[in-house]
């Protein structure tokens, strides 16, 4: 028999205080993505300039701390207490539900939207304090102590974790009619303040940072309509002393490249290209990545991850076969063994591919230009801001370097010879969206899979044409000597003509003797010719490889003694050895390039043994 009177009520969630803790550091990845993820905040708030600056580290009896400080648009008292004290707020992502609000002043789409972003002040330090004004409001100051929270980690201190509730522990603010710390000319702004620093930091590690800041907007790309601000600008500071910039830039490596290729996925696969090798006119066209009679000869429909995302594999009868056209104008019949599952799920993408040969003697660059190109691969831009990390080294986020290994490498292009920009939306890609951890994207419906499966198949399509155009740059070469050769020939045939027609023994006899001469000094300076070719070539490689190779291995040395050290000091993370061991296989492949570029010349000049007795 059933009971009469079952207990039955409702409770709400009551997060304990160290919640935030969690929230803090365990969603955001490292100590740099911390960072990171502040300053793109200062880009939704309209900054022009932000500045972040590492004060006292290094120096002995001095408190080493974080400032990051903006002249965007600042809080308002209301916003600090409804908006930024209240985690997972929807009010970002109200605003950009609403077509009116998703754009700020300035025409940015702003970026966040989950709410806790914020939170990534925790995994830089446990004491925060938060000076904000707006143009017409009065200056707030908000002070954070996490460690009211919860202690640090259970195996950093053996301290009780605290019980206390979430809404058991206040924070202190305070309004400032006269500004205590926004005294800019704007008179608006943020500035966080973070001290008790959770993380060591040495000088050499804020390259990382300026790289990431430098690509945090894309460059500007002399072919791209569209308009993306260059008004943001963030300046990285040690001890006061201004960290300095690279010196090269993306705008002047593009230039630079010898095949490019642009072009824009729409939403059913169909690519609409423009093909530029610096020696032919451009190609333009428009490609069906759906349709098997157009791309056949590209072997799309042979990739692994197209055929999962897109395709079924069936039999059928000869009836079923069907005519594809090659390259060459002819055609085939052949069963259709494949048929289109689905159109992909992803929304419209523009892309900027720049493509670089390093067995070309004749590709001019310098050694800061060719380290710059191996540092950078593809990145990608949503709404005009990175989506970190993709485009650092060792993240294979296209599967180029498991295509390469698993199938015949020289059908893929490596990341060290490409560069790339990819462009997408909020608006036209809602199913593409960050992960809460600020480190790439989650897919949905497998929406992040159909994107990748279209931009390894455009790959392709541009990595046939630099092939064709790279065996025509060949003729090219050959055609020239020919050229040369033959024009020496028609001369030499005139001569003679003109010679037999003379009647004097002694001339002709002469003339005979200086063209047999001449004949064999251009047979000897044809092997001379292609001789020095070769050991130029082969000087080349082996002087810029053996640069490249030194000075990876070193890199290598000094990321393994810095593990050992951390290991020793019982201060290794699993992210760090992770890390370690991603930048370990990058650097592995990146020798392994470097030692193919030589392979090829030490055949040629080897020389042949011939017993002769």
């Amino acid at each position: 028999m059933a009971n009469p009177n079952p207990k039955h009520g409702s409770i709400s969630f009551r997060p304990h205080a160290r919640l935030i803790s969690i929230l803090g550091d365990q969603l955001i990845t490292n100590k740099w993505v911390g960072v990171i993820e502040l300053v793109k905040n200062c880009y939704d708030a309209d900054a022009n300039r932000v500045s972040v600056r590492f004060l006292n580290f290094g120096i002995a009896g001095e408190t080493p701390t974080i400032e990051i400080e903006d002249d965007g648009d600042g809080m308002t008292l209301d916003t600090i207490l409804n908006v930024w004290m209240k985690p997972a707020t929807p009010h970002k992502l109200n605003q950009k539900k609403s077509k009116q609000h998703r754009y700020t002043k300035k025409g940015r789409v702003m970026q966040g939207d989950k709410g806790v972003g914020r939170f990534a002040v925790y995994k830089l330090g446990n004491y925060v304090e938060i000076f904000t004004k707006t143009l017409s409001t009065p200056e707030v100051h908000l002070v954070l102590n996490f460690r009211q929270y919860s202690q640090d980690d259970e195996f950093a201190t053996t301290e009780r974790v605290p019980d206390k509730f979430l809404d058991e522990i206040t924070n202190e603010w305070r309004e400032n009619e006269s500004p205590l710390q926004i005294t800019n000319e704007e008179r608006k702004g943020t500035l966080i303040r973070i001290s008790d620093t959770r993380n060591d930091w040495r000088s050499e590690e804020l390259e990382k940072l300026q790289v990431a800041f430098q690509r945090m907007i894309p460059p500007t790309i002399p072919t791209f309509r569209e308009k993306f601000g260059k008004d943001f600008d963030v300046q990285l500071f040690w001890n006061d002393r201004e960290y300095p910039k690279s010196r090269t830039s993306f705008e002047e490596i593009i230039e630079l490249a010898p095949f490019r290729f642009q072009g824009e996925i729409d939403s059913r696969g169909v690519l609409d290209y423009k093909y530029k090798h610096n020696r032919d006119k451009e190609k333009t066209g428009q490609i069906d990545l759906f349709d098997e009679s157009k791309v056949a000869k590209y072997d799309i429909w042979g990739f692994p991850m197209f055929r999962e995302q897109f395709l079924e594999f069936v039999k059928t009868s000869n009836e079923g076969a069907i005519r594809i056209k090659k390259s060459d104008g002819s055609t085939y019949h052949r069963n259709r063994f494949w048929k289109i599952r689905r159109r992909p799920n992803a929304g419209p993408a523009k892309f900027f591919f720049y493509a670089f040969d390093w067995k070309d003697k004749h590709l001019e660059l310098k050694d800061y230009e060719r380290v710059f190109i191996r540092n950078n691969s593809v990145y990608l831009y949503r709404d005009f801001t990175r989506v970190y990390p993709y485009g650092e080294r060792g993240v294979d986020w296209l599967s180029l370097s498991k295509l390469r290994a698993e199938d015949k490498a020289g059908r893929y292009f490596s990341y060290n010879d490409l560069l790339g920009f990819i462009f997408i939306t909020q608006e036209k890609n809602p199913q593409l969206r960050d992960a809460a951890s600020r480190e790439g994207l989650v897919s949905i419906n497998g929406a992040y899979e159909d994107f990748v499966a279209l931009l390894q198949a455009s790959l392709k399509i541009m990595k046939d044409f630099v092939d064709v155009d790279k065996q025509r740059d060949e003729l090219r070469k050959d055609r020239i000597f020919t050229s040369a050769s033959k024009k020496f020939h028609d001369s030499f045939e005139r001569f003679q003509k003109q010679l037999i027609k003379s009647d004097d023994q002694e001339t002709l006899k002469k003339a005979k003797a200086f063209v047999d001469t001449t004949n064999e000094l251009v047979d000897q300076y044809k092997i001379k010719v292609s001789i020095t070719e070769e050991l130029a070539g082969l000087g080349m490689a082996v002087e810029k490889s053996s640069h490249d190779i030194f000075m990876m291995i070193r890199r290598m040395i000094e990321n393994a003694n810095d593990i050992v050290t951390r290991f020793e000091k019982n201060r290794l993370s699993a992210p760090t050895l992770r890390q370690f061991f991603a930048d370990l296989t990058d650097n592995l492949d990146f020798l392994y390039q470097e030692l193919q570029i030589l392979s090829p010349f030490s055949g040629r000049l080897a020389k042949k043994r011939k017993r002769l007795v």
